[in-house]
Parts: C-alpha cells; structure tokens; sequence
C-alpha cells in the first residue's frame, strides 16, 4: 500500500474520517464464539474444506481450523463463519505461493 509522509493510505482515510486505522485497513477480522464459531473477514478463497480440517486463503496467508464436524456458512462479502467443534486454529503464511 503506498505511503505518504511516513503513513499508509488508508492511515491517513481513518485520520481524516476520524475512525480507527483497522476499519479501513486491508487486514483480516477474525471473531472467536467460544469453541463452536469462528467468523473470519478478509478471506480470499477456501483452500482445503474437509469435516475436521478447514483452510482458508487469507490474501497471501491461510488461516487453518482443526477439529470435528466443521461446516462453512454464509460466504459473502470476503466473509464467513466456521461452525463446530473447533481444536485448534492457526494462521500462517502460505508457502506455496
């Protein structure tokens, strides 16, 4: 993202609209609900969709969900949720790229 004077662009729209810098920053959102629901902003494409492993593409990143009976909902707007019972999450660059 280009710079200006030391800030990034979207440093200086969340300056000048009086809001906080990460509502307009291009970075994923992630909202945990307890050990059931995961709802994930930013995602760029589902990589691996299986019952107990869920990989998602978050720009150049994927964000890994383990765990059993997972189910995607609701795929709009860069945004989804992962419903079940979640392990564990990681979130990691993706080295294939």
């Amino acid at each position: 993202m280009p710079e200006r004077n030391g800030k990034r662009l979207y440093e200086i729209l969340a300056d000048l609209c009086e809001v906080p810098a990460d509502a307009v920053a291009p970075i994923p959102v992630f909202v945990i609900r307890g050990k059931r629901e995961i709802e994930i902003s930013g995602c760029t494409g589902i990589l691996e969709y299986e019952r107990d492993r869920i990989v998602l593409a978050i720009g150049r990143d994927r964000f890994t969900v383990t765990g059993d009976c997972l189910l995607l909902d609701g795929f709009r707007e860069k945004t989804l949720t992962v419903h079940g019972n979640i392990a564990a999450v990681s979130f990691g660059e993706d080295q294939s790229c």
